[in-house]
This record gives C-alpha cells, sequence and structure tokens, in this order.
C-alpha cells in the first residue's frame, strides 16, 4: 500500500512461532481422538454390561465408590471423554477460534475424573496415571496454543498498524 507519503508498507516479518501452534495442534488432535475412541468403547461397553464382564472389571472396583454397577460410570465415561472429546476436535476445524478453551476444558475433566477414580479405588494405576498426564498435557497444548493465538491477534491489530505509520 502507498500512504499519502509515498513510503511503501513493508510487509510483517513471518514469526517463528506458528510451526509450534501447529505442532500443539496436532499434539492436542491426537491425545483428543485416542481418548475419544478409547472413552467412546469403553464407556459404550459399561453401558451395555454394566455387571463390567465384558471388560473383567470386577464389581469389588465399585466398593468405595456410591455406585452399585457400572452403568453410570460407563454413561458418564462415554458422553464427557469421549463425545467430547469428538466434539472439541470437531470444532478445532470447524470453529477454531474458541477450541483452545474447550480442549483445556477437556483436559480438566479427564484431568478431574482420573483423579476421582484413584481417590474412590484408593491407587492409582498405570492406565489412570497415563489419562491424568493425557489430561495434564491437553491442559497445557491448550494454554499453549491460547497464547499463541493472542500473540498472532497482537501482531495483526497492534503491530500492523504501528508498522504501516512508520
Amino acid at each position: 500500500m502507498v500512504f499519502l507519503s509515498g513510503i511503501k508498507e513493508r510487509p510483517l516479518p513471518r514469526p517463528d512461532y506458528l510451526p509450534m501452534k501447529n505442532l500443539f495442534k496436532l499434539f492436542a488432535s491426537f491425545l483428543l481422538l485416542v481418548n475419544g475412541i478409547c472413552a467412546m468403547y469403553i464407556g459404550w461397553e459399561l453401558v451395555l454390561y454394566p455387571d463390567g464382564s465384558t471388560l473383567q472389571l470386577p464389581l469389588s472396583l465399585l466398593s468405595n465408590s456410591p455406585f452399585q454397577d457400572y452403568l453410570l460410570p460407563g454413561i458418564f465415561l462415554f458422553t464427557t471423554n469421549g463425545l467430547f472429546s469428538f466434539f472439541v476436535l470437531g470444532t478445532m476445524l470447524v470453529w477454531p477460534r474458541n477450541s483452545p478453551k474447550l480442549i483445556i476444558f477437556q483436559g480438566i475433566v479427564l484431568t478431574i475424573s482420573m483423579l476421582a477414580q484413584s481417590l474412590y479405588r484408593g491407587e492409582l494405576n498405570f492406565l489412570q496415571l497415563l489419562y491424568l498426564f493425557s489430561g495434564l498435557l491437553l491442559i497445557l497444548s491448550g494454554f499453549v496454543i491460547k497464547r499463541i493465538e493472542e500473540k498472532e491477534f497482537l501482531r495483526r491489530h497492534i503491530f500492523s498498524r504501528t508498522h504501516s505509520l512508520a
């Protein structure tokens, strides 16, 4: 663009953090996909067979919990960790502006559900630890993506105005 002064506007330099944003989005997508598939499968099995027989889960695991069978935990797992993971994944593709908040929220839901399971059972096994770590990584990824998008917004709207005045 040419301004009244006759000085041409220089293009903005390309930021070096954009590949990092794409890497974190890909990583969050992978975590959401794996979490969604596993949660939907296990949740569906628990809804169909609330005694836990197909997954070889004894009802004695629920002795310290408020549940008599696996029906309500299966519904919770299927909806909050399964369906919602796919909802967040779809939001990342269709409506990416709000996806970092949803990624953080899904990470919080996954982390709280794993902590609740371990508190009710009184122990933390390998899979619970793995999904707890996955929830924390989702939270971290969401915050990193959010921070990079804030930098992009500032770069486009603030820096571009000051840059064109020079």
